[in-house]
């Protein structure tokens, strides 16, 4: 996407996609309001199976997602022994992964 009209190049981490197209609070408000997008083709994808999936992540992760409904998604943290991010996430069950 970073071929298209606008794009500014990230940095760091976010190296290789599009940061913004030239116009983050316009962008930020469409975000907000659903008629937006974002490129996250450059960070990876873990599957957890099983049944006890969600419980297994609840005891790992900062959001609360015991009772994560299937095509729900929510955004989480995994945090150090010191309360420091380790790694920042989204998250969505299928309902069976």
């Amino acid at each position: 996407m970073l071929s298209l009209p606008g794009a500014v190049p990230a940095e760091g981490r976010d190296e290789g996609v599009a940061a913004h197209y030239g116009d983050l609070f316009r962008e930020q408000r469409a975000l907000a309001d659903g008629n937006g997008f974002v490129d996250l083709s450059h960070r990876g994808v873990i599957t957890v199976t099983g049944d006890d999936r969600l419980s297994w992540l609840h005891l790992l992760i900062t959001q609360h997602v015991s009772d994560l409904a299937p095509n729900q998604a929510t955004e989480a943290l995994i945090l150090s022994a010191n309360g420091h991010i380790e790694h920042a996430m989204y998250l969505v069950d299928d309902g069976t992964t």
